[in-house]
């Protein structure tokens, strides 16, 4: 279709000349007849722009609304889409990308520039274990910068920091995980089995309308320390002191003398990072670190950065998990990708080839 419609148009100049001589009939007289015709309409190209306009308008436009149109609309949607998720986020990670390579292995900082860079936010890959918590690609990409923190990355990182608190100290601190914490919170029925009297410190992390609270419970020393990372007001200090004096009655201890206080601390400037702030206040308590840390922009993000970097480099092993469900069901056929060697089951990636290469998504 497109030679038939370039012949068109140069045939359509010899149409012209053939009625042109009538037009210039003095110039054949002048120059011989045969010659005009040859020479004299090549030359007319200059005149001849004025006949296209009179013969291209009605060829021209049919033309572009058929082929470069539906070419073109189509394009804008398929490229342009995908060009903001690819520079936006990667904004706050290239902060991070000169100081990864030197901070951490170079798996753990190929893992985080994929995720946080956000060309692989929306997989969802088994990438940590700790304890009895999994976390996926989508629980880390929750944890850059702009980002809340999700249960499963507040519990796992809490684990964390009271095993290392016991492998260190012979008075020992236990873990409230986040959902048990809420619900002594709101004053229900507690299903944890612990006897408090064992413990020098118990922790744990509350979540009311989607903002996390660090709780703090000394049993020996009855009394409960309650931080908030935008303040704390007296009413939550007293509710706090309801609560944790409700739990301990329960398991058994006298509470007549049981108090709640707080303690100055550094104060989250963002909406988002409450989440980080409960787990730092945790770190500086067991640590016995300055609970006023530097609250910048730019110190959040280094604080989003240790944990994941944490969290990814405590890992226990995950070789014999499914890296799709994070299960060790051994009852499914199994599938390495040729490039990363992870390993997953064939029916949770819906991959039903054979004697075929496996790109994962982490590495597509």
């Amino acid at each position: 279709m497109t030679t038939q419609k370039t012949e068109n148009p140069t045939s359509a100049p010899p149409a012209p000349p053939t009625t042109s001589p009538p037009a210039s009939p003095p110039a054949p007289p002048t120059t011989s007849p045969p010659a005009p015709p040859i020479t004299s309409p090549p030359v007319p190209p200059t005149t001849s722009p004025p006949a296209p306009p009179t013969t291209s308008p009605p060829a021209s436009p049919p033309a572009p609304p058929t082929t470069s149109p539906p070419a073109s609309p189509p394009a804008p949607p398929i490229t342009s889409p995908p060009v903001p998720p690819t520079t936006s986020p990667p904004v706050p990670l290239t902060t991070f990308a000169t100081v990864l390579p030197t901070t951490m292995s170079d798996t753990i900082s190929t893992v985080l520039n994929k995720v946080w860079g956000g060309t692989h936010k929306d997989t969802y890959v088994l990438l940590s274990k700790i304890g009895p918590y999994k976390l996926f690609s989508s629980d880390f990409a929750r944890i850059c910068p702009g980002q809340e923190l999700e249960s499963e990355v507040i519990n796992a990182y809490l684990h964390l920091m009271v095993n290392n608190y016991n492998r260190n100290h012979q008075e020992k601190a236990r873990v409230i995980d986040s959902f048990e914490m809420s619900r002594i919170w709101l004053k229900k029925s507690s299903r944890l089995k612990i006897d408090p009297e064992k413990f020098k410190i118990i922790v744990g992390i509350v979540n009311e309308s989607h903002h996390w609270m660090l709780v703090v419970i000394y049993p020996l020393e009855k009394r409960t320390v309650f931080l908030n990372s935008l303040g704390e007001s007296q009413k939550d200090v007293k509710r706090c002191l309801e609560a944790t004096r409700a739990f301990m009655r329960s398991k058994g201890m006298k509470v007549s003398r049981w108090k709640c206080e707080t303690v100055t601390h550094a104060i989250q400037q963002d909406m988002v990072s409450c989440g980080v702030f409960a787990l730092k206040f945790a770190e500086c308590i067991l640590e016995n670190k300055d609970l006023n840390f530097p609250s910048t922009a730019e110190a959040v993000k280094t604080m989003r950065l240790d944990i994941s970097s944490t969290l990814l480099s405590e890992s226990e092993s995950v070789e014999n998990l499914c890296r799709h469900c994070g299960s060790e069901d051994k009852g499914h056929l199994w599938i390495a990708c040729d490039r990363c060697n992870w390993w997953y089951h064939q029916d949770c990636i819906n991959f039903k080839q054979t004697n075929t290469d496996y790109c994962c998504e982490m590495c597509l």
